[in-house]
């Protein structure tokens, strides 16, 4: 992390590609991941705190709120129905969706044969893992020494494209990054609720760690891989490994044990050309709709896709007012 890592010139090229053994290169990424918006909002609580606001707004009862809303929580995907319909208006996970009949094959029958198809092309291949951190202090960054306000927002590993491109040429082969880009926050500095008076908790997102490992399993390599993760962060900030009190390391494997992301892709699926926009996430249905009658899809697997930004739920539900109203 170079001393110009604060400013936008280095942010232009700070975000790594997010998508495993794609076919785009980091330049190319730039318009479709929005590397350049590096403005961080880090506000009271976790990312839940999001979905708890918005379900908070559903029960205030204002008329000026909007009168449609619908909303749903992680759970198994229903069975889809023999005649091909639900008994009213619902929201499915297309992840979940493309999950299960890809490997379950689970009501494949009651589908059109090529939506089926395109669903079990779909691709996941998750290319990251988190390291987060319980600490007695703050890093010590050597570019930009002591506390301040360059800790209250993003920091990012990604010193030159050369270094980004390397780390990933790693994943292309079936291994985690040697060398690996991490965007690191430190949420307790914005939120002091998270840990005790004087400790920190820092979050560590790390590319890239590729879900098929060439050798060897996740459950084998995990504590490797956070060793990696820390011996990098030590080189740019020293104090690091002395200040560390505890540490959890989720590799993608974790990610999908943990949180149901199918292969870790946080994003519900690779954000590569031939997943994006109208084919997101099969060609004929980017509309939010499913073969399913009543059933609307949502979330991060339909247009535009990964982050937390609403924008795929809003569509939907849009879509599903729209419906009902003919």
């Amino acid at each position: 992390m170079a001393p110009e890592a604060f400013g936008e010139g280095v942010f232009l090229a700070a975000d790594g590609l997010l998508i495993n053994r794609g076919r785009l290169q980091i330049g190319m990424a730039e318009p479709f991941l929005g590397g350049r918006h590096r403005d961080v909002f880090l506000g009271i609580g976790d990312a839940e705190a999001v979905p708890q606001a918005f379900r908070h707004g559903l029960g205030t009862g204002n008329p000026g709120h909007a009168h449609y809303a619908f909303y749903t929580t992680p759970g198994r995907l229903a069975r889809p129905l023999p005649n091909g319909r639900v008994t009213r208006p619902s929201l499915g996970d297309c992840a979940q969706l493309a999950n299960q009949i890809a490997r379950d094959r689970n009501g494949a029958e009651h589908l059109p044969a090529d939506f089926v198809e395109d669903v079990g092309r779909y691709k996941f291949r998750g290319s990251s893992g988190k390291v987060n951190l319980a600490l007695d202090g703050l890093p010590n960054f050597k570019c930009l020494p002591g506390e301040g306000a360059h800790l209250r927002g993003a920091v990012s590993i990604s010193p030159s494209v050369e270094y980004m491109e390397r780390a990933y040429d790693d994943a292309k082969y079936g291994r985690y990054s040697r060398r690996p880009y991490i965007d690191i926050v430190i949420p307790s500095l914005t939120d002091p609720s998270v840990a005790p008076p004087g400790k920190h908790v820092m979050s560590c997102f790390v590319q890239y760690a590729p879900y098929h490992l060439k050798e060897g399993t996740w459950d084998e390599k995990r504590e490797e891989f956070g060793d990696t993760v820390i011996n990098t962060l030590s080189e740019y900030a020293p104090n690091i490994k002395d200040i560390i009190l505890h540490r959890q390391v989720l590799t993608p494997l974790d990610i999908e044990r943990k949180f149901g992301l199918t292969e870790g892709n946080i994003f519900q699926g690779e954000l590569s050309l031939e997943q994006l926009f109208f084919l997101r996430p099969v060609p004929g249905w980017a509309q939010y709709r499913t073969p399913i009658r009543n059933l609307y899809m949502c979330g991060s697997a339909t247009h535009p896709g990964g982050g937390i930004m609403g924008a795929p739920g809003l569509n939907a539900a849009k879509k599903i007012v729209s419906d009902w109203k003919r």
